[in-house]
This record gives structure tokens, sequence and C-alpha cells, in this order.
């Protein structure tokens, strides 16, 4: 490498106001970094068998993204389903649980 590349610009200091990972519970495993966990998608119910091109579409690749408290669901490493309570603006973590309970 060249000395005109060495010499860029400092990498900005991390923010002391976040944590630097959100954590998730998983109701196997315990808590565990967000870097196990494998996001899905948002809760929603899965559409006929039958419905056209368009309405698959919509159920594969549209999300609300809101802003806000949001659920999510996620695949834990080992497996499990979990269902993830959070503020999408704040990242706190307000909840997880079983997806199998979310769905009961």
């Amino acid at each position: 490498m060249s000395a005109e590349h060495a010499t860029s610009s400092p990498l900005p200091a991390p923010r002391k106001d976040l944590p630097p990972m959100q954590r998730f519970t998983c109701p196997y495993c315990g808590i565990r970094d967000e870097s196990e966990f494998h996001y899905i998608s948002e809760p929603k119910p899965r559409p006929a068998s039958s419905v056209d091109d368009k309405t698959w579409g919509r159920y594969l690749y549209y999300e609300h993204n809101s802003k806000g408290t949001h659920e999510e669901l996620y695949r834990h490493v080992c497996g499990a389903l979990v269902l993830v309570r959070r503020d999408t603006v704040t990242h706190r973590v307000l909840s997880c649980r079983p997806a199998a309970a979310a769905e009961a």
C-alpha cells in the first residue's frame, strides 16, 4: 500500500449512548449477541397457495418497516424461532419470546 493511501482520515469514535450490539434472548440458549440471529421477516399470516403472483410478491418482499415499536421474527443459530419486539429508533429490545408462543 502506498503512503498516500495509508494516511486516510481516522474512523469516527464509537457512540457511547448505544450498546455496541443488540442482545436477544433465545428460549434455549439464553441472552446472545444479535450476530447469532438471522432476520426472517415481520410476523404476518402466510397466504393460501392458490393466490396470484402479485400477492405472493407482497408477502415475500413487502414490509412495513415502521418507525418505533416493531415485532420481527428471527432464527437463532440453534434453530429456535424468536419473536423480538424492539424499538427501531432506539434499538432497545423490549421482549423476546418463542415464535410458537406468539402464534398461540
